[in-house]
């Protein structure tokens, strides 16, 4: 007798060779039937074709405000771009099209913002317009210039705002030159990315390297202002760590624990200390941690086979298991069975009794 098992639990992402099929029962599916034909109504987890990740931008904070409250989750990736907010998603083709019609637009894979670390020159080699004639005192003024140093590489992050900033035609560019320590002179001139949200001029900004703490920026405007700043220390003059304290007591958390495990921590803490602990329940709760159960068989991409608990982790998802069975015989047809929180693929046959299922 020949026989082929797969066999998996929702809570484990694994990835597996040989051949797979698209589960034909909807993931997380109610249970209550022994067994679920192969014509079963797919869910869109289950279409490959159905989904993908995409990377999106918003015009600011308002657009990402009416993106959430029409229900999509952009809770990871979402980035401050100097033109607005991007974002990732994972979208169908529907939502796509709904999200484009609000304005959302869908960004290529080399489309996202980067910053540009090398020096380039400045608007002084931008050729893109001259000097503009003010009708006013123009003021240029640097928002903050900080250094700080990340693994040994050390970056220097500016903000500075343009009272000519709002103006959109030609658009007012700024220039960013450093020293390289007290007493030397400007140089490596930089064009600032200009920040602006929801159409609102904040302010010009740049992050880049650099080998030695500079002293002093000095930052010019396209149209004539000019102002110079020191720099700080990021988180300058900050007070000492806890670790410092000799009564600090740390080495008492021997393991992680679950959501559950620190609900019921607080709960005992709370019991415990009344005089100084108290727990407060906020009149609006979110999912918290918790995230429903899911795993990828049979490798990445086309090849995949996703599954997805409609229930919590936590409250069943976890203890679903899937398997896939390689029966013997020839012209068997691709069906499912589901016993309890067991889910068993019989992977089709054909006439030669290889597996046909893709």
């Amino acid at each position: 007798m020949r026989r082929r098992h797969v066999r998996i639990g929702l809570l484990a992402l694994t990835a597996m060779a040989g051949s797979v099929l698209m589960a034909s029962a909807p993931a997380g599916a109610d249970p209550t039937h022994s067994t679920a034909s192969a014509g079963s109504k797919r869910s869109q987890l289950e279409d490959r074709e159905a989904v993908s990740l995409v990377r999106i931008k918003l015009t600011g904070a308002d657009m990402l405000d009416k993106v959430v409250a029409a229900g999509f989750d952009l809770e990871h990736g979402v980035k401050r771009v100097p033109t607005g907010i991007e974002a990732e998603a994972v979208l169908t083709a529907e939502q796509r099209a709904e999200l484009q019609s609000m304005g959302v637009r869908i960004l290529g894979s080399d489309e996202a913002f980067a910053w540009n670390e090398q020096a380039d020159g400045g608007i002084r080699t931008a050729g893109k317009q001259a000097v503009q004639p003010l009708s006013h005192e123009e003021t240029v003024r640097v928002v903050r210039a900080d250094w700080f140093t990340t693994k040994g590489q050390g970056f220097l992050y500016v903000e500075a705002r343009t009272t000519e900033g709002q103006q959109a035609d030609p658009v007012v560019q700024m220039q960013l030159e450093n020293d390289s320590g007290a007493g030397t002179s400007f140089g490596f001139a930089r064009t600032m990315s200009r920040f602006v949200d929801s159409g609102q001029y904040m302010f010009h900004r740049n992050l880049f390297k650099l080998d030695k703490r500079p002293s002093e920026i000095r930052v010019t405007s396209s149209t004539g202002g000019v102002t110079t700043g020191k720099v700080s220390d990021w988180l300058e003059n900050a007070p000492p760590p806890l670790t410092d304290n000799p009564g600090y007591k740390s080495n008492f958390i021997d393991g992680y624990k679950t959501p559950q495990q620190l609900y019921g921590r607080a709960e005992e803490i709370a019991r415990q200390y009344p005089d100084i602990a108290q727990i407060i329940y906020l009149p609006n709760q979110t999912n918290g941690y918790q995230r429903k159960a899911q795993a990828t068989i049979g490798g990445t991409g086309q090849s995949a086979v996703v599954v997805s608990s409609a229930a919590w982790g936590h409250e069943g998802g976890n203890d679903i298991t899937v398997e896939f069975a390689d029966r013997p015989g020839a012209n068997l047809p691709l069906s499912v069975e589901v016993t309890g929180k067991a889910i068993r693929v019989l992977l089709a046959k054909d006439a030669s009794g290889a597996l046909a299922s893709t």
